[in-house]
């Protein structure tokens, strides 16, 4: 299940470009994750592997990362891209994270989906996070699919505008103890956003394993809809992950 050698070099362009913005007095992060799981699309048993990396100066953050598929019905390899841009503020002592996104899902050989927009976050309380957001959302037909079916260009995307994102936690301990446990509802994920009434619930849990090493472990469960009567399963998967701060 580990990361093939062939795409070695994606992971490589995190590393090359963290390193290269590195200064004495910044925050470097490296995460890496790796997802496994099924839902009612996956024909079976998934495995992603996540690699992230952010890069922090004074009150301004960047972040980006990328997804592997390494089981998947998916034919594409590197499936996930994403880049985030953070301000920290402070409103009244009340932190507040403003965050603008770009994301690509590359979900199949035919389509792929961006999305880009805004979020807001504040830690409400000692142990509460609390985000909304709003994106634009694209779905597109691939050069080489337009190719094979004789597709115009002009009518291969379809658009949603301002689709709304949520996230709610709520964890048994402060945000900084050196373990935790908590319970998110929210209708995104890193590659992935749904709609208000499509929402994931997650189980995650930390533990500090030294100053500068964080393991995740997080259980996902997601519905295919909610406040109403076709509202069932859609699937399900658990997120291991280490985060080093260097």
């Amino acid at each position: 299940m580990g990361l093939k050698k062939s795409n070695l070099k994606y992971l490589l362009l995190i590393l090359i470009f963290f390193s290269a913005i590195h200064e004495n007095n910044a925050q470097l992060n490296l995460q890496f994750y790796i997802d496994i799981g099924e839902n009612n699309v996956s024909g079976g048993t998934f495995v992603n592997n996540l690699y992230r990396g952010s890069y922090q100066f004074k009150n301004y953050n960047i972040e980006g990362g990328l997804q592997l598929d390494i089981k998947s019905e998916n034919s594409n390899t590197l499936t996930g891209i994403d880049i985030i841009g953070l301000r920290k503020f402070s409103i009244k002592k009340i932190p507040v994270d403003v965050k603008g996104f770009f994301m690509l899902n590359r979900f199949s050989d035919i389509l792929y989906e961006t999305n880009y927009g805004v979020r807001i976050e504040t830690r409400i309380l000692k142990s509460i996070l609390f985000e909304i957001g709003t994106n634009f959302k694209s779905y597109k037909i691939n050069a080489t699919a337009r190719k094979k079916y004789d597709i115009d260009k002009s009518n291969s995307t379809l658009n949603e505008n301002l689709i709304y994102t949520y996230l709610l936690s709520a964890y048994l301990k402060p945000h900084n103890n050196n373990w935790n446990v908590g319970l998110s509802v929210t209708n995104y994920d890193y590659y992935i956003i749904n709609q208000l009434i499509n929402p994931n619930f997650n189980l995650l849990m930390k533990y500090k394993l030294g100053s500068n090493l964080t393991l995740y472990l997080d259980s996902w469960y997601k519905l295919s809809g909610i406040f109403n009567i076709h509202a069932n399963h859609f699937g399900y998967f658990f997120r291991s992950g280490l985060k080093w701060k260097i």
